[in-house]
């Protein structure tokens, strides 16, 4: 079993690292780019062809159980995928920290999710002092690379890091993923933007 772990750690650090090539190791090409393509690889759909956020029931990085549900809760989330190799991921958590207190105002959530921990108890560890360091409050899912599942899925088919999701309170994904770092202006003017159609349209 634990070799089994083992295998699919080793893969996931090679898909990871190849996809920080296309997103996380080069900034300056994601930034300000929409991906259709992204979200055609990464989108589940219902029966009318609305993208859906994966269902899913798992614990964050605190051990707190937490589920899809979580949508319903808010006018919209934020979802913000990352892994601890990723520096760009890394160094906009800040600015991601104080996006998330502005957003409240909004009743709109941030959700972090974190996509290389699974079950290592080192890389867990690993992703908590980063998370401690940067000063993140906001909620981190500790999204399971390492098992079967519609999350762990959806996670396999993220091509750059940072990626982004703005979700509405039915478990939409609205617009299109949103690859490299959404600290610039630009782009919390956007997501701004987004987010106040969902609630303006509601």
């Amino acid at each position: 079993m634990k070799k089994s772990v083992k295998g699919v750690a080793i893969v996931l650090s090679l898909v990871l690292a190849v996809a920080s090539l296309a997103g996380c190791g080069d900034s300056k090409k994601t930034e300000g780019k929409v991906s259709a393509d992204s979200g055609k690889q990464t989108s589940a759909k219902d029966e009318s062809g609305v993208k859906k956020f994966p269902k899913f029931k798992e614990k964050d990085v605190e051990g707190n159980t937490i589920d899809d549900s979580v949508f319903s809760k808010y006018s919209a989330t934020l979802v913000t995928l990352w892994f601890t190799g990723c520096k760009t991921c890394v160094d906009e958590m800040p600015d991601v920290e104080k996006f998330s207190k502005e957003l409240k105002a909004k009743n709109v959530n941030v959700l972090g999710g974190v996509t290389d921990v699974g079950s290592d108890k080192e890389a867990l560890k690993t992703a908590k002092k980063i998370l401690e360091k940067k000063g993140v409050t906001y909620q981190n899912i500790n999204i399971p690379f390492d098992k079967d599942g519609a999350i762990s899925e959806f996670i396999r088919g993220i091509s750059a890091y940072p990626t982004a999701f703005i979700v509405n309170s039915k478990g939409e994904i609205v617009g299109d993923p949103i690859e490299g770092a959404i600290n610039s202006p630009e782009r919390m003017k956007e997501i701004n933007k987004r987010i106040d159609d969902i609630i303006n349209n509601k």
